[in-house]
């Protein structure tokens, strides 16, 4: 059984293995270093939650190990760590299975943050690889939703999906999926269209050849493609009455007929059902069939908007930025500190998929290494100054470190840089706050007016 709390650090340059450690320890990991390939294996065996791997080590190249790595122990994630910047060697080693890289110098509280998530949905069997940036979360509502989504996986009974457009349906549902035992078999989605409902019909159930005018053809359908493994429905309130009625009788047989057959069809999948909204509760649309609300719903499952799971976008920010730059072999930017209140204060009307567009944009007209606040879109950075106090008192599941680096950003913010006009406001020693900005990775950036340390 893998160590929960072991970060395995393999790394030939003492100095940088020495401050891995020591960040990881500062956060309750424990450590053990190698400092040559050759010396991991034996260390795997004692169990290790984590491998954070340099891709220049002396003896073996570092892509042939990260393959190696994650052939003998798909499930542990690997972090590499390079001095190498070019978008190249990081591609490679993402498409290798690594789940997130670094360039040297680290920044730790990145890699701390990686580090605890994705080692803590690794030890979660209903959730998909930790590359999915869907599924990293903070927020107590996502929180009850990974619990859900494990039960999801191990249960036979359908699922409903309900939350606003954007939310990441199809993820949720995909994570179930590959969750439970039915992984490895086809994962089918249909997209419920403002058709005809014999479209629908011809498109769910398929068809005979002939019993369509226009399909002279046998129409395979999304049920029998799903077959032995999951069928997603999405949008499943925007069905019409008689595809209802047919959808249950396929919950309630087992089997279903094509459209233009007499021979009844069995069926082996699991069904999940994605409502187009967020689903009032002890309210059932006139335009449903009760009988078939009751059957869809044994286990309803509520995925928050993103404006109620604020704490949770700084990390979401961290992955799709990821997927954006490997995308497009562009060096990944980090996110400036103003940037990044607005992004957390926006509302965020359509989710998960504005977010992701609005980062699209930052990344493409981000100048150097940096996204600033004049790269977001204008309908973020021209929103009136963020409620910060809003934010802080969103972030229920934030650590003191993180509620430690907020107040110092704040307070060197205020002050326009002034170290020493930052330690009066903090009441802590000017020393004390260029520790601070040491341990949080701040630059020593602003006003040169505070000398003379205490």
């Amino acid at each position: 059984m893998p160590n929960r709390n072991r970060i395995l650090i393999v790394e030939d340059d003492v100095i940088s293995a020495e401050f891995i450690a020591n960040e990881c320890i500062k956060h309750g990991f424990e450590t053990v270093t190698c400092f040559e390939a050759s010396q991991i294996w034996g260390v795997l065996g004692a169990g290790v939650s984590a491998v954070l791997l340099d891709l220049g080590l002396p003896d073996q190249d570092g892509h042939e190990v990260l393959r190696e790595l994650r052939r003998r122990h798909p499930r542990l994630p690997c972090f590499v760590i390079t001095a190498d910047g070019t978008a190249s060697s990081a591609v490679e080693a993402l498409k290798s299975g690594a789940v997130d890289y670094f360039t040297k110098p680290v920044h730790a509280e990145r890699l701390i943050e990686s580090l605890k998530h994705a080692i803590a949905l690794s030890s979660e069997p209903g959730l998909p690889a930790p590359s999915d940036p869907g599924f990293f979360w903070k927020s107590g509502g996502m929180r009850k939703l990974q619990r859900l989504v494990g039960k999801a996986s191990k249960s036979a009974c359908p699922v409903l999906i309900s939350g606003e457009r954007g939310v990441g349906k199809r993820d949720v549902a995909s994570a179930i999926h590959f969750g439970s035992n039915r992984r490895g078999k086809p994962f089918v989605t249909y997209n419920v269209p403002g058709g005809s409902a014999q479209q629908i019909e011809v498109d769910l159930f398929g068809s005979e050849g002939g019993a369509i005018p226009d399909l002279p053809s046998r129409r395979r359908g999304r049920m029998e493609a799903a077959s032995t493994g999951t069928l997603f429905i999405n949008d499943v309130d925007l069905l019409q009455p008689s595809i209802q009625r047919r959808i249950l009788e396929v919950m309630e047989t087992g089997s279903y007929l094509r459209v233009g057959s007499e021979v009844r069809q069995r069926v082996d999948f699991k069904l999940i059902f994605g409502w187009s909204k967020e689903l009032e509760e002890a309210s059932i649309p006139p335009a449903i069939d009760p009988e078939f609300f009751y059957g869809i719903s044994a286990l309803t499952l509520r995925i928050p908007a993103v404006r109620d799971r604020r704490d949770d976008i700084p990390v979401l920010c961290e992955q799709y930025i990821t997927q954006i730059c490997i995308a497009n072999h562009c060096r990944r930017p980090e996110i400036a500190v103003q940037a990044m209140k607005h992004l957390v204060a926006y509302s965020w009307p359509g989710n998960l998929v504005e977010l992701k567009s609005a980062l699209e944009h930052a990344v493409s007209v981000a100048e150097g290494r940096v996204i600033d606040l004049k790269d977001l879109p204008d309908s973020i950075r021209t929103v009136e100054r963020p409620d910060y106090d809003a934010v802080i008192r969103n972030i229920g599941g934030a650590t003191i470190n993180e509620l430690e680096r907020l107040s110092l950003v704040e307070a060197l913010e205020f002050c326009n840089g002034n170290r020493r006009k930052v330690a009066l406001r903090l009441g802590v020693s000017l020393r004390s706050v260029y520790n601070l900005m040491e341990r949080h990775g701040i630059q020593k950036a602003g006003s040169s007016s505070d000398e003379n340390l205490e």
